[in-house]
C-alpha cells in the first residue's frame, strides 16, 4: 500500500469519522507488513507461498466453502506439525520451517475434515511425472485469452488441463500453479494410476495433494 494511498484513508476518515475506513487501512497495513516479514524469512518464494495462501482462504471464503477451509490448520504427518490449508480438491502441506503467517486455526477440536491420512503414499499406485510450470502458465493464459473472446455468458472458468499419463483425466491449471508456487523449489509429482484417484507432490518445503478432473 503506498503512502498517497493511506494519506488520503486518513484524511477521508478526519472527514467523515467513518471507522470501516481505519479498519480497511488497518487491514492493508496488516496484510503488507506479513508480506515484509515472509520476503525478509525467506525470499521472494516464502513472499509467494505467502500470497498463494492468503488467497486460497479469501478464495474459499467467497466461494462459500466449510468453515474450516476459511484458516489454515494444524495436523501431523510421520509425527511433524505441518500447516494446511486448501479446499476440498487440493491440499497444501508446509512443514514448520515453510509455513505461513496467514490466519491458522488454533483449535483442533474444530477441524472436522482430517487430510492427513491422504498423504501417505504407500496407499496408492504412482507413477513420478516430469512437468514444466512454464507450460502450465502458458496453457492457463491461453485458456484466459480464449475466454475473453467469448460472449460473457458462454465463458468457462475453470482451466483443466491434460496432465500426467491418464488420456481422459487432466487437473485444474490454476490449481497445478499453486501447489507448484507454494512448494517452492525441486517439487516432484506423483500422479495416481487410478483415474478418479487422488495424485500427491512432494519438495523440501512439503507435499500436496490434488484431485483429477475428467477433460
Amino acid at each position: 500500500m503506498n503512502t498517497l494511498n493511506i494519506i488520503t484513508d486518513i484524511n477521508t476518515y478526519l472527514k467523515t469519522e467513518n471507522k470501516s475506513i481505519l479498519t480497511d487501512l488497518l487491514n492493508a497495513l496488516q496484510i503488507e507488513y506479513r508480506h515484509e516479514e515472509a520476503k525478509k524469512k525467506g525470499g521472494n518464494i516464502a513472499l509467494k507461498r505467502q500470497k498463494i495462501a492468503e488467497k486460497i482462504l479469501k478464495q474459499n471464503k467467497k466461494d462459500g466453502m466449510k468453515e474450516q477451509f476459511f484458516k489454515c490448520w494444524i495436523e501431523e504427518i510421520d509425527g511433524k506439525k505441518m500447516q494446511f490449508f486448501g479446499n476440498p480438491y487440493y491440499i497444501i502441506a508446509l512443514k514448520e520451517a515453510f509455513k505461513t503467517s496467514a490466519e491458522t486455526e488454533t483449535e483442533a477440536e474444530k477441524i472436522t475434515f482430517k487430510a492427513s491420512k491422504f498423504f501417505d503414499k504407500s496407499q496408492y499406485e504412482l507413477n513420478q511425472i516430469d512437468f514444466d510450470l512454464t507450460e502450465i502458465k502458458q496453457y492457463l493464459a491461453q485458456f484466459k485469452a480464449e475466454q475473453k473472446q467469448k460472449p460473457p455468458k458462454q465463458r468457462e472458468n475453470r482451466c483443466v488441463m491434460p496432465f500426467g499419463n491418464i488420456a481422459d483425466r487432466g487437473y485444474n491449471a490454476e490449481f497445478l500453479i499453486d501447489i507448484i508456487e507454494a512448494l517452492g523449489t525441486d517439487v516432484k509429482f506423483y500422479q495416481n494410476e487410478n483415474a478418479n484417484g487422488i495424485s500427491i507432490f512432494e519438495a523440501e518445503a512439503g507435499a500436496a495433494l490434488i484431485c483429477p478432473c475428467r477433460l
